[in-house]
């Protein structure tokens, strides 16, 4: 079955069709909506579109993680693992419906809200709630982008994937799986469908001098 998109998302940069090409290819609507009830092939594609397109206005707002030409690919194909491991990119955990950590944990990104209000990021992202994640994907990806970006630059020098320890456990570990998982499915998502600027397919973090200051 063939995907048809809509002519808005066509005007979107080359990196949200980049997005939303490997989203079609890792969780494809025409194979999932027939397993998922209430949320046809249509509307699945819909979905996405939005899903990469806010991913991308993130990237290119904030800038690129990693260095390099396709920094920003890498950048979002690291946002992509992790999203897949953490939600399966599914629309329940999208809207809300269903999140993890015992309710703690939001939106594709997962992200742990401890008390009332995300922590990460500048002030205005520390005013948003867990419901604000879900009812805008925009920011949730903004504080899964600066999660991320405070796991690779504190954990820059641990290898094997375990530079998104930061992400998957709070602080920097060692042969921790869940990071391991994500990292290695990024570089996959760089071999199986590489970026337009003629990515390297080694994912390397920015040196700290190079990147932006975090909190």
């Amino acid at each position: 079955m063939g995907i048809t998109l809509s002519a808005a998302f066509m005007k979107q940069s080359a990196l949200a069709k980049w997005i939303l090409s490997v989203l079609l290819m890792i969780a494809p609507p025409s194979k999932l909506a027939a397993q998922v009830p209430g949320e046809t092939v249509e509307e699945m594609t819909a979905r996405y579109e939005i899903t990469a397109q806010n991913m991308a206005e993130v990237i290119h707002e904030r800038g690129p993680i990693f260095r390099g030409a396709d920094g920003e690919y890498k950048t979002a194909a690291t946002m992509i693992g992790i999203a897949k491991f953490e939600s399966e990119l599914a629309k329940d955990v999208a809207i809300g419906k269903r999140r993890g950590d015992h309710g703690k944990s939001w939106c594709y990104m997962q992200i742990m809200i401890v008390g009332k209000k995300n922590i990460w990021g500048d002030d205005e992202m520390k005013t948003w709630t867990g419901q604000d994640l879900v009812d805008d994907w925009k920011k949730c990806f903004a504080v899964g982008y600066e999660i991320i970006k405070y796991s690779v630059r504190s954990c820059w020098n641990y290898k094997n994937g375990d530079i998104l320890s930061g992400y998957t456990t709070g602080k920097c570990k060692q042969n921790e799986k869940k990071a391991r998982h994500r990292w290695n499915y990024a570089q996959w998502i760089l071999r199986a469908h590489p970026a337009p600027a003629a990515p390297t397919l080694e994912i390397l973090p920015a040196a700290p001098d190079e990147q932006t200051t975090l909190l």
